[in-house]
Formats: structure tokens, C-alpha cells, sequence
């Protein structure tokens, strides 16, 4: 299940944060500190992996342009979080009930609108399978780590590398296997409408440098891991505001 919330700046010219993540991250955590308090420290695991199966989108707004100093809001913004677990969706909209407004950092909103999003009743095909194209609603990130001589390094794939493709197909499998379905399923993305260079979005989270890419994209695939891929997101780094996609209507 998604959240979709809309909220009004308390200013006619708030400043947004140029990298929001965190803070939109420490928002939706706070919604779980009186009911699920150990929320950001659990999630489904599968062999040594720890998945949070929850993800949230970029924020929009009609005027939303970038200045010096961060991101210049006049309009209502609007953002998408999204849960696997029903009960994690719940606790999180029961909460959002009560939140009048919020802080992103120093920017200071009161909350509009809330509405929730069933995304089975969305999916396309058969009984068993689908197929559809989905666009990217926050940056699908998708690397590797490699052990060197001096350490740790992350190496990043783009949507040109057939192994971009490949790694995206394997951890939707373990996110899959992480909430109990099987491993035996054929799963595929490809591009569509996606341009390696262009589509580049670089995002700080804390002292790190992500980088992801957004387009459109095909999914094909059993319902039961199109339903993780569209509420738990696809790549890595869901939990702190990457990979969420929504479906294209044909």
C-alpha cells in the first residue's frame, strides 16, 4: 500500500534542502516511534540481507526550481511513501491522521491531503503474471562492492550496462524470498525511454554521494513480485528514498 500526501509551505518562498532524503526519511520514522519505535532498525531478512520493503518518492511542485541555497518552494508539494508490510501502512496512516504539520530541515509545511493507494488493483495480465512499463518516481540505484587493496569501493551500473538489468532482476528475487515467495519465477526489466547521461541523478544521504538513474522502464513478471517490486521499490536503498516506480496506464 502508498501514501500519497500533499502539503502547503508555511512560507511563499520556502527553501528546501538541495538533498531532502534524510530528512524526509527522519519524518516517515517519526511516524513509528510511539507504536513500532524499533521500526528503523528492523525489516524482512533473507541469508545475510536486511530489507525495510518500504521506499518513498522524490517531492513535487508546479514551480519547484533550484537556486543557490536549495530548492525554492511557493506551491503545494506533493510525495508518495510506500509500505510492503500492511501493518507498517497502517500504523504509518494512522499517525499521519494526527500530524497537523512538519519539518524537512528548516522548511515547514502543514499537511493538505491524505490519501491511500491499493497498487494490486493496478496490475495488468493473467491470474499469475503481468507486464507494464512504470516510470521512476525517485532514482532507481544499482551497484555492487567490491573488496580492493585500500578498502571498499562502490561501483555504480547505468541503465546502458546489461548487468544494470541483471542486478535489479536478482534483488527483487531476495526482496521476493525476504517476505516468503519462491526463487523460481522469471522476472525481467528493459528500458524503454531511458537516457544513461540525462537521467543521471546524484543525491547526497548524510555524508554519501548516491547515484541513480529515472526513465521508463518494463517489468515482466509474476503478480506477487510485481507487488513487492511496486510497494518495497526496485534496486537498492529503498528505506532512505530510492527506487519507488508507478505503473503507465496503457
Amino acid at each position: 500500500m502508498r501514501i500519497r500526501i500533499t502539503a502547503t509551505p508555511k512560507t511563499n518562498d520556502t527553501l528546501l534542502p538541495v538533498s531532502y532524503n534524510y530528512y524526509l526519511q527522519t519524518f516517515i520514522y517519526s511516524l513509528f516511534k510511539e507504536d513500532m519505535p524499533d521500526f528503523h532498525q528492523k525489516g524482512y531478512s533473507f541469508k545475510k540481507r536486511l530489507f525495510k520493503n518500504f521506499t518513498f518518492s522524490r517531492i513535487t511542485s508546479p514551480r519547484m526550481h533550484l537556486g543557490l541555497k536549495g530548492w525554492h518552494l511557493g506551491d503545494e508539494i506533493c510525495f508518495f511513501i510506500s509500505f510492503y508490510d500492511i501493518k507498517a501502512a497502517e500504523t504509518a496512516l494512522l499517525n499521519l491522521m494526527g500530524v497537523r504539520e512538519f519539518r524537512l530541515g528548516p522548511a515547514e509545511f502543514d499537511v493538505a491531503t491524505i490519501k491511500t493507494i491499493f497498487t494490486d488493483e493496478d496490475f495488468p495480465g493473467d491470474s499469475e503474471n503481468t507486464q507494464f512499463r512504470f516510470i521512476t518516481l525517485s532514482p532507481i540505484v544499482v551497484h555492487r562492492t567490491e573488496e580492493k587493496n585500500d578498502g571498499k569501493k562502490t561501483i555504480y551500473y547505468n541503465p546502458e550496462h546489461e548487468e544494470f538489468y541483471e542486478l535489479l532482476a536478482s534483488n527483487l528475487k531476495r526482496k521476493a524470498m525476504s517476505v516468503g515467495l519462491t526463487d523460481d519465477e522469471a522476472v525481467c526489466f528493459s528500458p524503454v525511454d531511458v537516457d544513461p547521461e540525462k537521467s543521471l541523478a546524484i543525491v547526497r544521504y548524510k555524508d554519501f554521494m548516491i547515484k541513480g538513474h529515472m526513465g521508463i522502464f518494463n517489468f515482466s513478471g509474476s503478480k506477487g513480485y510485481a507487488k513487492v517490486a511496486l510497494e518495497a521499490g526496485i534496486g537498492s536503498k529503498n528505506a532512505q528514498g530510492f527506487g519507488m516506480i508507478r505503473i503507465i496506464p496503457d
